[in-house]
């Protein structure tokens, strides 16, 4: 069964911003994102990473027409001579416009043409003579209801109600302002007759004829302004239609969707809700299964050890999404291992210092693990009190004593404080033989030149000077016809952070400056006290010497950095050298046990854990490490490659009965060992300390089996044991490749 994490707290980024509405309307969706930053002690993160919400919720405009078609046309009403109409009808939604159409019409009696009849109901002939005369609107509900009365094309004469009137129902002529109203349907409506208009059921309206003329203008104005008064119904909510379902909350499993309403007319506190929520599901979605990583099926909350680190936890989220976490419970803080012994005092005398380390590795800080506090090096002064029987300057040579035939000459020098010659037996007095020619007597020879210059302008330098042979060379004439002699120019102007020594202080370099130089009789410039000289050649402050340059990369004293050649191991710079270590100890196993890299088992290849052995296996394994050639060069960081190892079932090695003067083998044997299929080669850059970049070859092995091993089978004299349980590992060596243990 896998591991899992519990459920606690933990910390997120800031949610992203909304996205954009899946929908412009009818109820779309839109949704926003944060990403988990990190979880405490072997935790999972239960907080929703993704909000989604409805977006858009009014309904999509209609594509109805705002009228309906117009309706065929009536029959004309026109009988006799007196003019007539026709009239057709539509619904409209709302927007104002007319909904009944009216036109004249005629009878088709040819003696309205010939003749001039007598016309009834108020009409009075008319003859066509002025052509300006409008015949619309031509009865009372054209009038009252906005008709889109159509003017004849021409003029046709016949009885026509007289202009300020129109016909009434019955066709009788009245005053326009007598007409009766009439509701949006086309029916009258009298005075104190009630009906609810359509679209807005919480109004009663109540017809009012105040005067004739105002019933005319405002019969169906807005209910606020006049002849039709509308009486709200108390309590009433007026919704309009419920819209489309929206889409569902969750792809994966039970989710809920909305859908909307509008409240026309009403208070939203007390009508109810503007929402409706159903239950809905999608459980034959992909996403429905929890994590799939390679091939295997993980719950939520499940631990997957494929992904998962040294440092963090990968667990499956759900809806097949993996997040991985730094991991408190894996996180380790530095602790300091005991102090290494001191180092030698650095002089003999006054002014020495001795030096030891320490390193932060019991145990090493791991998986942002705070470091060790405090240093990691400290020294103390050595040998107080101790004079260190400092020197001036020799002084010149004195005259020799003897012209020839051997004569001594001396020099000496004193102490920089005299109460040192009592303590100290430094030489400050030295003698050398001179002029140890014997005194010619038949030779000619000239005397000595003078002495050249000294051949440095400061410091110590030599100076030369010779003599001849004048006239014949007899046996005794000398042989030194040369001579050369230290001088010394006066103290040199020093670089910077340098100082002139005139023999008693050390050259001191930052990778020399603990150690013990002994007596130094080097004269010339040194680095002032706290300075030493780097690998350039310049006198830097020993906190320079303590930093640490790898790859390009400075580190401080005390930091820590992973080893850039071997990625199992930290590093950490201590007196200017880098001191690495394994983040994680390889385990002694058991004789039953091996050593696993597997993903499955470890959370880091570089953190082997014992696994029992399998019996009688063989199988291919994959290793990852540094690799030493037998030249002492070692790859350029870890190399992952392929081995096999394993059992190959029982192996026996027998004895076998043998005659007196038998020639037949002494023993026989089955034994078969772990070997593997080479199936090509690849090349390995090498680092040769001193000699740069080498390349070398590995085998690539990508097949494992049991067969006989090469001393198997029946052997004379063979008295070593069956190999058991071999391991086929590539090895390098002049050319590596894979060799048998």
């Amino acid at each position: 069964m896998n591991s899992r994490l519990n459920i606690s707290d933990c910390t997120y980024t800031d949610w992203e911003s909304w996205s954009d509405c899946s929908k412009d309307c009818d109820v779309g969706q839109r949704e926003r994102t944060r990403s988990l930053l990190s979880s405490p002690v072997e935790t999972i993160c239960s907080d929703e990473t993704k909000q989604t919400e409805d977006c858009n919720i009014q309904p999509c405009a209609t594509t109805t027409p705002s009228c309906t078609p117009w309706q065929q046309w009536s029959d004309c009403s026109a009988s006799g001579c007196d003019v007539g109409s026709r009239s057709r009808s539509r619904d409209c939604f709302g927007n104002g416009q007319s909904t009944y159409d009216a036109e004249a019409c005629y009878s088709d009696d040819p003696s309205c043409l010939s003749t001039t009849p007598i016309c009834t109901d108020g009409k009075v002939w008319m003859d066509c003579s002025n052509p300006n005369i409008s015949i619309c609107p031509i009865d009372c509900k054209g009038y009252r209801m906005n008709s889109e009365c159509t003017e004849p094309d021409a003029c046709q004469p016949a009885c026509y109600c007289p202009v300020g009137q129109v016909e009434n129902e019955e066709g009788v002529c009245i005053d326009m302002e007598d007409c009766p109203c009439y509701s949006e349907n086309g029916e009258i409506v009298v005075e104190g007759a009630t009906w609810i208009p359509d679209g807005n059921k919480c109004e009663v309206w109540v017809a009012l004829y105040f005067t004739a003329n105002n019933c005319g203008l405002l019969c169906f104005s807005k209910c606020e302004y006049g002849q039709t008064v509308c009486d709200p119904v108390n309590d009433c909510c007026d919704w309009s239609d419920w819209g489309h379902w929206g889409v569902c909350s969750t792809t994966c499993g039970e989710g809920t969707q909305n859908r909307y309403r509008t409240l026309k007319t009403g208070n939203s506190t007390s009508c109810g809700s503007n929402q409706e929520t159903a239950a809905c599901n999608n459980p034959e979605s992909l996403e429905c299964i929890d994590c799939v990583k390679d091939g295997i099926t993980y719950q939520r909350g499940e631990l997957i050890p494929s992904m998962s680190t040294q440092c963090q936890d990968c667990a499956c989220m759900g809806n097949n999404e993996i997040h991985c976490m730094n991991s408190t419970s894996k996180k380790i803080d530095g602790n300091w291992a005991a102090w290494g012994e001191w180092s030698t005092c650095t002089t003999n005398c006054t002014g020495g210092i001795r030096h030891r380390t320490r390193s932060c590795t019991d145990p090493l800080p791991l998986c942002n693990g705070l470091s060790c506090p405090g240093d990691n090096e400290e020294t103390e002064s050595c040998n107080q009190g101790i004079s260190c029987c400092t020197v001036k300057q020799w002084e010149s040579w004195t005259t020799c004593s003897q012209t020839c035939d051997g004569g001594k000459q001396f020099r000496i020098r004193g102490y920089e404080d005299p109460n040192d010659q009592l303590i100290c037996d430094v030489d400050v007095k030295e003698e050398r033989d001179c002029n140890t020619d014997p005194c010619i007597t038949i030779c000619n020879v000239t005397t000595w030149s003078d002495w050249t210059p000294c051949t440095q302008t400061c410091g110590q330098g030599t100076k030369t000077r010779d003599r001849s042979i004048t006239g014949e060379v007899v046996a005794d004439c000398p042989d030194n016809l040369f001579e050369t002699d230290t001088c010394f120019a006066g103290e040199c102007v020093c670089a910077d952070n340098e100082k002139w020594s005139n023999g008693s202080e050390c050259r001191r370099t930052c990778a020399n400056r603990y150690d013990n130089l002994g007596y130094c009789n080097e004269i010339g410039c040194v680095c002032e006290n706290g300075y030493y000289y780097d690998d350039n050649g310049n006198c830097v402050n020993e906190s320079i010497c303590d930093i640490c340059t790898v790859n390009g990369v400075n580190y401080t004293s005390g930091e820590t950095f992973p080893n850039p050649i071997n990625q199992c191991e930290i590093c950490e710079c201590i007196d200017g050298q880098e001191s690495c270590s394994r983040y994680c100890s390889i385990p002694t196993c058991a004789e039953d046990e091996e050593l696993s890299y597997n993903p499955e088992d470890t959370p880091d290849s570089c953190c082997p854990v014992c696994k029992p052995k399998p019996k009688d296996t063989c199988t291919l394994r994959t290793k990852t490490e540094v690799l030493t050639a037998s030249n002492g060069c070692v790859s350029n960081g870890s190399v992952t490659f392929t081995y096999c190892e394993g059992g190959c079932g029982n192996s026996t090695y027998e004895p076998m009965l043998r005659l007196n003067g038998d020639l037949m083998p002494n023993s026989k044997s089955d034994c078969k060992c772990c070997t593997g299929d080479k199936q090509g080669e690849k090349e390995i850059v090498l680092l040769c300390p001193g000699e740069g970049t080498q390349r070398a070859k590995i085998d690539i092995i990508t097949k494992c089996g049991c067969n006989l091993c090469a001393d198997s089978g029946t052997k004379a004299n063979k008295h070593k044991p069956p190999p058991h349980e071999k391991k086929r590992t590539p090895d390098m060596g002049v050319r590596p490749g894979a060799q048998e243990e």
